[in-house]
C-alpha cells in the first residue's frame, strides 16, 4: 500500500506542471484575428452645379435653352471580381436644365418668311429632357500602367436625345453605345486614353474622345494628397454619325476642351471632396456646321438662334462622398 501511495504522489507531481498549463491555456486563449471584410460594393455619390449645359464637349447656347446652366447627380458603383484583374463599374447620371426644356421656347417664324396676309406661326415645339446616363464597363488592369475598359452606355434625353428624336427623326430620344476605352499611364503624374464608341441605335456612327490628363498634389504628397490638381485635354471626334440628311453637324472635330480641376480632400479618411473646376470649350468644324445650317436662324432671320456656343468658359463645383 505504501508503494501505490508513493507512486501516486510521484504521477500527481510530474503531471502538475503540464495540468497547471492546460488551465492556463484554456483560460487564455490566444487572439485569433479574423481580416476585415471587404464591401461588395465601393463607389460614390456626387451632386454637381455647373454654369452652363454641356455634353460631348458641346456648350448649349443661352438662347437655345433660353438660360443657361444645369444641375447633375451621379452614383458610382464599383466590384472587383475576386482576386482577379477584372472589376466591374457602374455609372449612373441624371442631369437637369436649370433653365427653358423648349429649345429656342419654340419662336415666332419672321413675317417677312411668310405669304402676304398669312398669319403668324410658330416653328413646332423641340424639347430638350433630362439626361438619364446609365454605363456598365468591364476593366481589365494588366498593371500599374496600363488598363482597358469594355462596356455599354444607354442615353436617354440630353443633346444626344435631341439629335437622335429631333434631326434624325426617332420616335425616340435615346442612344445605345458599345465602347472601349484603354489607358495609359507612363507616369504617376501622367494618363493618356481615347475612349472609341460604337452608337447602334437613335444615331448610328461612331465617337471617338482621345484625352492627356496631368494630376499633382497642390497640398500633400501623392500618397497622402489633401488638395491636388488635374489638368486635362479633350478631342471629341465623329466618323460616320451625322448623314446629310440630319441637317445638322457634319462629321470630324467636334469639340474642343481643356479643364483644371483641383479636388480638396476634405475629411482626414478621403471620404468627402470638394471639387471646383474650370473648362474653356472651342466647337469643332464639324459641329460649327450646325450653327451655319441651323433651322432656327433661318427661320427667324435671327443670327444668335444657334444650338452651340462657338467658344464658352464653363465652371463646375461638385461634392462627392465615397463609400
Amino acid at each position: 500500500m505504501k508503494i501505490i501511495q508513493q507512486s501516486a504522489l510521484l504521477l500527481t507531481a510530474l503531471c502538475a506542471p503540464v495540468l497547471a498549463g492546460t488551465t492556463s491555456l484554456v483560460s487564455a486563449p490566444p487572439e485569433v484575428v479574423l481580416p476585415e471584410a471587404k464591401p461588395f460594393f465601393t463607389g460614390s455619390f456626387t451632386t454637381a452645379w455647373q454654369s452652363n449645359y454641356t455634353g460631348r464637349g458641346y456648350v448649349v447656347s443661352r438662347q437655345g435653352l433660353q438660360g443657361e446652366g444645369c444641375v447633375y447627380n451621379i452614383l458610382r458603383l464599383n466590384h472587383d471580381i475576386g482576386d482577379s484583374k477584372w472589376s466591374y463599374n457602374g455609372i449612373m447620371t441624371y442631369n437637369i436644365a436649370y433653365s427653358g426644356h423648349s429649345l429656342f421656347g419654340t419662336p415666332a417664324i419672321n413675317p417677312s418668311l411668310l405669304p402676304a396676309g398669312a398669319p403668324a406661326m410658330r416653328l413646332p415645339e423641340a424639347n430638350l429632357e433630362n439626361e438619364f446616363i446609365f454605363l456598365t464597363e468591364l476593366k481589365y488592369t494588366a498593371n500599374e500602367k496600363f488598363n482597358i475598359g469594355f462596356g455599354h452606355n444607354f442615353v436617354h434625353g440630353g443633346i444626344l436625345g435631341v439629335m437622335a428624336k429631333h434631326f434624325a427623326d426617332k420616335d425616340h430620344s435615346y442612344v445605345n453605345e458599345f465602347f472601349i476605352n484603354p489607358e495609359y499611364n507612363p507616369y504617376q503624374w501622367a494618363s493618356l486614353s481615347c475612349r472609341v464608341r460604337y452608337s447602334t441605335s437613335g444615331v448610328k456612327g461612331w465617337w471617338f474622345e482621345p484625352t492627356v490628363a496631368f494630376k499633382a498634389p497642390v497640398i500633400g504628397t501623392p500618397e497622402d494628397v489633401t488638395l491636388a490638381a488635374i489638368l486635362s485635354f479633350h478631342v471629341a471626334l465623329t466618323a460616320d454619325y451625322f448623314q446629310e440628311y440630319h441637317g445638322a453637324c457634319s462629321n470630324g472635330s467636334q469639340a474642343f476642351w481643356i479643364k483644371l480641376a483641383t479636388p480638396w480632400f476634405v475629411t482626414d479618411d478621403k471620404r468627402l471632396i470638394i471639387t471646383p473646376s474650370l473648362s474653356a470649350n472651342w466647337l469643332g468644324k464639324g459641329a460649327l456646321k450646325a450653327n451655319k445650317k441651323s433651322g432656327y436662324k433661318a427661320a427667324t432671320l435671327d443670327n444668335n438662334a444657334v444650338p452651340f456656343q462657338t467658344f464658352a468658359v464653363v465652371a463646375n463645383v461638385a461634392v462627392t462622398y465615397t463609400f
